[in-house]
């Protein structure tokens, strides 16, 4: 197997077309490179990640959506999303935040509970949620349940889509609704980040986050006959002053062919 190295290069050579360089003088500083050169090692090779710099006052908005549903065996259903906008204004202003939150929970029909054995299930998630980058994680003790986790990076060039907002919201919100054995509940500290979770008694979890350096999405079900859809996206618009950069639209285009982050069922 064929082992490729990333080398850290740190250049000390006089550009030659400011001023005419003697060949002793580019000899001197090639060797002086030379001498710089060095392999990246391999612990702090392992926690480089793939990023670019946009450049100044280029980001005209982020966005995260986080949106959560559920429909337990016995018809009742859950629902969670939350909007968080992070809004740059143009020639440097301060950004601003504005946050919407949705809960309900709904009591449907009540349908056949299956499965029903008496057993108690468990399942451990201890330590997901402290993950770092990008954590997916279903956990199922049960049968005939339906899990799915979709994550997808959208970019775009244009305008902030709420550049029109008159109300900016930065300040902590800490809410839950309950229903019957549910619950739904939504976390956001400007801090600390935003969370979304929704949890019915003796059947299970369902959570996504967005905080410093980790985003996760988790199912955790203990009962059958379940069906959980979480869906999250992030959004990033570019200003239309970005348009004009040829490396920035090149990287645009990278991260837009990788958009799709990651999914599963």
């Amino acid at each position: 197997m064929q082992t490729t190295k990333l080398v850290s290069l740190t250049l000390a050579i006089s550009i030659t077309a400011l001023g005419v360089a003697s060949t002793a003088h580019a000899a001197a500083a090639s060797a002086q490179a030379g001498r710089m050169l060095s392999e990246i090692p391999d612990p702090e090779l392992a926690a480089m990640r793939g990023r670019f710099l946009i450049g100044n006052n280029t980001v005209a908005y982020f966005g995260v959506t986080m949106a959560s549903s559920w429909t337990t065996a016995s018809g009742q259903t859950l629902d969670g999303s939350v909007i968080l906008g992070i809004h740059f204004g143009p020639d440097g202003q301060m950004p601003f935040i504005t946050f919407t939150p949705t809960m309900n929970i709904v009591q449907g029909t009540p349908i056949p509970v299956t499965g029903t054995d008496g057993v108690t299930r468990t399942v451990d998630g201890a330590g997901l949620a402290n993950v770092n980058g990008l954590m997916q994680g279903i956990q199922i003790a049960g049968d005939g349940n339906r899990a799915v986790n979709v994550t997808a990076l959208r970019v775009a060039q244009g305008t902030d889509p709420g550049a029109g907002a008159t109300t900016p919201n930065a300040g902590p919100f800490d809410s839950h609704i309950d229903a019957d054995g549910a619950r739904v509940g939504v976390v956001f500290d400007p801090a600390r980040g935003v969370s979304l979770t929704l949890g019915v008694d003796g059947q299970g979890l369902v959570s996504q986050w967005i905080r410093s350096g980790s985003v996760g999405q988790l199912v955790q079900l203990t009962s059958d006959g379940q069906a959980v859809n979480n869906q999250l996206r992030l959004d990033l618009v570019l200003g239309n002053t970005a348009a004009s950069n040829v490396a920035l639209r090149a990287a645009s285009q990278a991260m837009l062919q990788a958009r799709m982050v990651g999914s599963g069922g």
